[in-house]
């Protein structure tokens, strides 16, 4: 069977799909993934057909727009308009260049943000999955994650979802509804079709990339709702350089911090903050990826700067780690067994920071508006130092390692097909 995964984002985004395309590809099917160009030669180098989408998603978080949206934080509203912003401009070239992706292809595997593949599924009459690493189900367990935790009272956790999903779908119904027209060939869409509750009408399987011992699964779900454990792609091949190696020698395991492409446009500041924080606190640094112009000669000799280095080789070497807290970066810091904690930026970073603590594996999330060398050293010190967050964020690592989020996600896919 000839498979397309449509997803966007950064990097972060990107990778839980290539996990689930790598798993696909060794069960025997062709796999297609549609993603930005600038990811052609990661997707390529796992053996997976490539085909691109418009736009440079890192970019747009650089641009204007983009700085508006991490400034939004938790501003719902503003959050909102900003995000509004940023899909507008390239949303055109990646409708079309999705179309194109799923020519000839057996299935669609649509995601939170490329949630136009069931369009395309009833254009070109073959069958759409959804596959995610947010849940974005309706429940009364928790509210949807992009709703900043203790925002509502619980009772009302299940009605933050049509909510919050039909506020998003206004942001693309228009320029949808014309491509639907004029490209498709199907009828216009209403204010309240918003598409997540439309894919769960087709009953078709929804995976979500989250392990049930980070949350569980909600008992009010229907069945075709899937917790499958998290999409993990290692890679075993990696070689260091020189430099990490001897760094990673030469001391006491460091701390990680990292914000991926969130930092890019406050890297000069973050990194006074996060190298005043290390000195406070006594401890060694590893900074990775998303620090702008900053270089080794800036940093004393206790801080490493690396380019880049898979999370599978470089955290469980770590003594915390410290991120923005994106699912994708949560998973991969849960899995090493340190404690951790999210300086969340947007999103659904709160969430998953809030989930952190709430387990036990490590301090409470500091909004990245509200940090200081205060708050980040008193952070480290608390990371490194207690042992029961030590113990737990060990325990939780060790129940990560007995699902096979990939494998799980394939089985179900193969068997409602």
């Amino acid at each position: 069977m000839h498979i397309t995964i449509l997803t966007y984002g950064s990097r972060g985004d990107i990778q839980p799909f290539v996990a689930l395309g790598v798993e696909l590809l060794r069960s025997g099917h062709q796999v297609r993934l549609a993603v930005p160009a600038l990811f052609k030669e990661f997707v390529m180098a796992q053996g997976l057909e490539f085909a691109a989408l418009s736009g440079d998603p890192q970019a747009l978080l650089r641009s204007d727009a983009g700085q508006e949206l991490l400034k939004a934080g938790a501003n719902g509203l503003k959050f909102l308009k900003s995000f509004g912003d940023l899909v507008r401009s390239d949303l055109l070239g990646v409708l079309a260049d999705s179309l194109e992706a799923c020519a000839g292809t057996d299935l669609i595997v649509a995601t939170a943000f490329t949630f136009w593949g069931l369009e395309i599924s009833q254009a070109i009459n073959v069958p759409c999955v959804f596959a995610n690493v947010n849940a974005l189900s309706p429940t009364r367990e928790f509210a949807i994650p992009s709703v900043p935790s203790g925002l509502v009272p619980p009772i009302l956790n299940k009605l933050t979802y049509p909510l919050s999903l039909i506020a998003f779908w206004q942001l693309y119904r228009e320029p949808l509804n014309a491509w639907r027209k004029s490209e498709l060939g199907l009828p216009p869409l209403g204010i309240f079709d918003e598409p997540i509750d439309r894919l769960q009408k087709t009953n078709m399987p929804f995976l979500y990339g989250i392990s049930p011992s980070v949350l569980p699964r909600p008992q009010d779900w229907p069945t075709h709702l899937h917790m499958t454990g998290y999409w993990y792609l290692d890679q075993p091949d990696f070689q260091p350089t020189a430099s990490l190696i001897d760094f990673l020698d030469s001391g006491e395991p460091p701390v990680y911090i990292g914000f991926g492409s969130m930092a890019e446009r406050d890297a000069t500041e973050l990194t006074d903050i996060v190298l005043a924080s290390l000195l406070k606190s006594g401890q060694r640094g590893l900074l990775l990826s998303g620090w702008g112009g900053i270089q080794q000669t800036d940093l004393p000799d206790t801080v490493l700067k690396v380019d880049s280095a898979p999370h599978d080789w470089l955290l469980p070497k770590m003594s915390a780690v410290i991120h923005h807290g994106g699912a994708g970066t949560t998973a991969a810091a849960l899995r090493s067994g340190r404690p951790s904690m999210a300086v969340p930026f947007f999103g659904d970073q709160p969430f998953w920071g809030d989930r952190i603590a709430m387990l036990g594996v490590g301090v409470r999330a500091v909004p990245r508006l509200q940090l200081s060398i205060d708050t980040l050293s008193a952070s480290i010190g608390a990371l490194v130092n207690n042992q029961s967050f030590k113990a737990n964020a060990k325990q939780l690592a060790d129940r990560i390692s007995l699902e096979n989020g990939t494998k799980n996600a394939v089985n179900i896919i193969q068997f409602s097909l």
